[in-house]
């Protein structure tokens, strides 16, 4: 048999006190899925549904709930004309090529599958055999607009009592009330006045008798109160059930997630809570959840998770005590983020200094767009306690959310923003952490490199922030290495931008800087970067007066990226060492004056030293670069090369002859081998 479904976006739950958004089609826990009426069976194995995709994201009471369950994907289901549903694994309909929102699907469905959400009281998913797209999602309906074009969006409010609960006597026009307030003058702000909603008439009542369905189907109880107050779906046209705030079984909110900013939509909520009816409007308008990309030690990379609903800046995000400026990629999904009000920068773009407003601001650069070359779009805002984030700077503020430039990752369904955590915690953290402006004068790197973000400045008026299209250079200070007061180090940098150039670099020694450019062979650097080659190495030496120095070695941009790049800095300490040595030996043989012995600086064991010999105040030079054995072998390390020898004639009589061994660093010092007389005939 043939039965016909709807799709719509995923749906959350929401939450009391802090609620976790709204349940976008389907509720909390306990919630069943809406199951086939007695008048049409389930399907059975082998039959074929051909309907529209439903899709829902399950919500959770708590915070803690929902990051526990973050893993999890949002429910799909099919709807018939007659509100009966079937509901199909979400992983297996996402295979299927072209099933997006509003889509008409032909699906044959075999054995019940029993999956986590069916051991939460669900009915069993239905296996999927075979689907295909029958045809593709409608074009957006034009917006209805009232006669006298003052409304959009016409709220039909409900008072019902589902089966097994117990009417709590609330007065119908606290609800009315919540929705004509706070979210009518929400959607209209943020839309500048693109969205007007209003309810109806005065709310209808219809608390007795209760009704015959429950929140284990919540199409059944709308479709039952639909019937009750002669509510048909149309463009702009919702149905909002108001619930007894103890309704068991039931969620706090939970709502249709619209194909369309004009397709209206079904919603309920238990109690009148503002914020939890502003965020389910928000799903009958099209939005997903306002939700946190965290990564363990990293801004998008690695180990991470999406944590659902935890940008607290966000409507979309958890419904608690606050309503904060509708997110750029939230608002711009809607429509209501004009070019007017935002800075666009795509992969490749020159580097650029902004001047953003508060997001909340009426007019001027609210955000910026950022796009790589693979499409994926970033958002730049700046939240600052004004307008109507003004609840940042107050007691109000009770979860520490950080004011400050923020960055969103533009999203499909059903988390449509991600906020971007720039100085990212460890995995444990995550739980606590709240801290997600982007530092001051700190680079942020974000799509591979694509793009650094620098914010310069901030203040209440606006922040300024540098954005760089392009990779900065990447490099290493391998080494530096202090044998007595002669300084050597080594590195490599390149630039990802331009791969073959040998880039500069630059080494300061206490602030004195030094030009070099990293040309020299580096074997290991063209294996990790086959397209680099290797002329990316540099070494550097020079000698250190005694004392401690700190070192830094910088790479140079030589492409259209960010800048420097800080290879590292060492702090060394320089202690010369004089050297080693001794006179073996003096002897006289006729007119002939001759000695011998050993010498090496302990500092530059490679270098042979230099030796000043003084035979009665004449000096002679000698270089200790003979082969002596028994030096090797009493300095392990220092090597046998280092003897020296020397004859010269001198006049019958006594003479004074001294030797001194040379400092290889520093020339001016010396280490004295001694002094002896000698008698020639």
């Amino acid at each position: 048999m043939s039965h016909t479904l709807r799709r719509r976006r995923r749906a959350p739950w929401s939450r009391a006190g802090v609620l976790a958004g709204g349940a976008a089609l389907v509720a909390a826990t306990v919630l069943g899925v809406p199951t086939a009426s007695a008048e049409e069976p389930a399907p059975a194995a082998g039959d074929t549904v051909v309907g529209e995709l439903v899709q829902a994201w399950p919500e959770y009471e708590h915070p803690a709930d929902a990051a526990e369950h973050a893993d999890e994907k949002p429910l799909t289901w099919v709807e018939t004309d007659s509100g009966d549903a079937v509901r199909v694994p979400t992983e297996d309909i996402e295979d299927v090529a072209r099933a997006e929102l509003g889509a008409r699907v032909s699906v044959t469905v075999g054995d019940e599958v029993v999956d986590e959400a069916s051991q939460s009281g669900m009915e069993p998913a239905r296996e999927l055999l075979a689907a295909t797209v029958v045809a593709a999602a409608p074009a957006d309906p034009a917006p209805p607009v009232s006669p006298a074009a003052t409304v959009t969006d016409q709220v039909t409010v409900v008072m019902v009592v589902p089966k097994g609960a117990v009417s709590d006597g609330r007065n119908p026009t606290d609800v009315v009330n919540a929705v004509n307030g706070t979210a009518a003058a929400f959607w209209s702000e943020q839309s500048d006045g693109a969205v007007r909603i209003q309810v109806t008439a005065a709310a209808q009542d219809l608390r007795a008798p209760t009704m015959a369905a429950d929140c284990s189907d919540p199409y059944a109880l709308w479709n039952e109160a639909a019937a009750m107050a002669g509510w048909t779906r149309g463009p702009g046209r919702h149905l909002l059930l108001s619930l007894p705030a103890g309704a068991p079984g039931c969620s706090d909110g939970l709502a249709e997630v619209g194909s369309s900013l004009t397709g209206g939509g079904r919603l309920y909520v238990r109690g009148a809570s503002t914020s939890v009816i502003t965020h389910e409007l928000g799903h009958n308008f099209g939005l997903g959840h306002s939700s946190e990309l965290q990564c363990d030690g990293a801004v998008e990379t690695g180990t991470c998770q999406v944590s659902r609903y935890n940008d607290w800046y966000d409507v979309m995000g958890y419904s608690w005590d606050q309503i904060g400026t509708l997110n750029a990629p939230q608002a711009a999904r809607l429509g209501f983020l004009p070019a007017g009000e935002y800075a666009a920068l795509g992969a490749g773009g020159a580097t650029t200094t902004y001047t953003l407003v508060p997001v909340s601001a009426a007019s001027g650069t609210r955000a910026v767009r950022l796009t790589d070359g693979s499409g994926k779009i970033y958002w730049l805002e700046y939240r600052q306690a004004s307008g109507r984030d003004s609840w940042l700077g107050t007691g109000a503020n009770w979860p520490g959310v950080q004011a400050g430039v923020t960055v969103r990752l533009a999203a499909g369904q059903p988390d449509t923003s991600l906020l971007l955590d720039p100085t990212p915690s460890a995995s444990g953290q995550w739980s606590a952490d709240r801290w997600t402006a982007l530092p001051v004068g700190t680079d942020v790197s974000l799509a591979g490199g694509t793009f650094t973000v620098t914010v310069v400045s901030q203040d209440g008026g606006g922040a300024v922030v540098r954005v760089s299209s392009g990779r900065a250079p990447v490099g290493s200070l391998d080494s530096a290495v202090v044998s007595g007061v002669a300084l050597s180090m080594s590195g490599w940098a390149l630039d990802p931008d331009a791969p073959a150039t040998s880039v500069p670099v630059h080494v300061y020694v206490d602030g004195s800087g030094t030009a070099l450019l990293a040309d020299q062979r580096r074997d290991d650097i063209a294996a990790a970067f086959p397209d680099a080659g290797g002329a990316h190495g540099w070494t550097f030496t020079t000698v250190l007066a005694e004392g401690t120095h700190t070192v830094c070695a910088y790479a140079l941009d030589v492409a259209a990226g960010p800048g420097t790049t800080t290879l590292g800095c060492r702090s060394v300490t320089a202690a010369n060492r004089t050297p080693l040595g001794a006179v073996d030996g003096l002897s006289a043989s006729g007119a002939s004056v001759s000695l011998w012995g050993w010498a090496f600086d302990p500092d530059q064991l490679s270098v042979p030293v230099a030796v000043h010999v003084y035979v009665d105040g004449r000096w002679a030079g000698v270089t200790a670069d003979g082969a002596r054995p028994d030096v090797g072998a009493g300095f392990p390390g220092a090597g046998s090369a280092h003897g020296f020898a020397y004859s010269t004639q001198v006049s019958p009589g006594t003479h004074q002859v001294c030797v001194y061994a040379i400092d290889v660093d520093v020339t001016s010092r010396n280490t004295p081998l001694g002094c002896r007389s000698i008698t020639t005939p």
